[in-house]
């Protein structure tokens, strides 16, 4: 009897030893995987662009639909109070998608008709007209006047990109685009964009906790009608700066840059932008952000509870029948 009991209460150790290790081990280890710790190599926190390859080709893309509807450029400024240069990130496209041109289309050429033909071209020669009649009450003096020839006007020099701007885009830790693509700044086109207006995000970043504390933004633009855009439009969105640093912080600055073309569009400063395809309808809530393995291993721990309760129950009573 003595030997069941001892047996009945090692196994009821390790039921207990199994049950704290699936309530508290297994999650802390699942964290440890879902954070990369695992994995062969991790992204320097110094360097790694705010946004990866679907993020901002998903944004340039956003930014592309409201462009077009709108004939306004859209960029966004990310100054991530780091000190090392970062890398500017390849974007990932879905379908057949390409960011215009930075460049305005050329004007078309005007043939020179005294120019040579191009090789593999015939060109007609010209008949020479006959001469004309002199005309007997023309004076000799009208006759010898010289006629006036067209002056060509000097043609304007493109628009030159302020050096601030440079000066700006160029700073270590900061990283930029548009419409246009990752990299490129409206600014640096304005052949392309005459109008723009860009949302710039400022954070503070510690090299010691290897985190950003703290983040800004706000939108600059050149349309002219008024001041830029009112911050209190950001706040309708329901970003804080906790937001911008908070787990989420790099979904909730991109709906912060992508809701600038709407929020002009309510200010009456742009016009407005259809909906896209497969808009969230309205009610929709952001999906949560556990994953399958959470409730994996959260069912393994209440099955092993469960279990370890019900042997708890069925030794005791054992032990009830065996003194008695």
């Amino acid at each position: 009897m003595s030997e069941s009991k001892d047996r009945g209460g090692a196994i009821g150790c390790g039921i207990i030893i199994l049950i704290f290790a699936a309530v508290f081990g297994v999650p802390f280890l699942w964290n440890m995987y879902d954070n990369g710790v695992f994995d062969g190599k991790q992204p320097d926190p110094a360097t790694a662009p705010i946004f990866g390859p679907s993020e901002a080709g998903r944004l340039v893309e956003r930014l592309d639909t409201a462009a077009r509807a709108q004939g306004i450029c859209y960029g966004w400024v990310i100054d991530s109070g780091r000190s090392a240069r970062i890398p500017v990130v390849t974007p990932s496209y879905g379908g057949t998608f390409s960011p215009q041109p930075t460049t305005a289309p050329s004007a078309r050429p005007v043939p020179n008709p005294s120019a040579p033909p191009a090789p593999g071209t015939s060109q007609r020669s010209a008949v020479p007209a006959p001469p004309s009649a002199p005309n007997p009450n023309a004076s000799p003096r009208s006759a010898a006047r010289p006629r006036a020839t067209a002056v060509p006007r000097p043609a304007s020099p493109p628009p030159t990109v302020p050096p601030e701007v440079t000066r700006e885009l160029s700073e270590p830790g900061v990283e930029f685009g548009s419409n246009l693509g990752v990299g490129v700044d409206p600014r640096q086109a304005p052949a392309r964009c005459p109008q723009w207006a860009i949302l710039t995000a400022q954070y503070s970043y510690s090299s010691i906790d290897k985190e950003w504390t703290s983040g800004s933004v706000s939108v600059q633009d050149n349309l002219g009608a008024g001041n830029d855009l009112r911050l209190s439009n950001l706040d309708r969105l329901g970003l804080t700066s906790a937001d911008l640093v908070g787990d989420n912080a790099t979904g909730r600055l991109a709906d912060a840059i992508g809701a600038v073309p709407l929020l002009l569009a309510e200010e009456g400063r742009a016009r407005p932008v259809a909906p896209a395809a497969g808009a969230v309808p309205a009610g929709d809530e952001i999906s949560s952000s556990r994953g399958a393995g959470f409730y994996v291993f959260t069912t393994i721990a209440i099955v092993l509870i469960a279990g370890g309760a019900v042997w708890i129950a069925v030794a005791a009573v054992r032990s009830r029948k065996g003194s008695s």
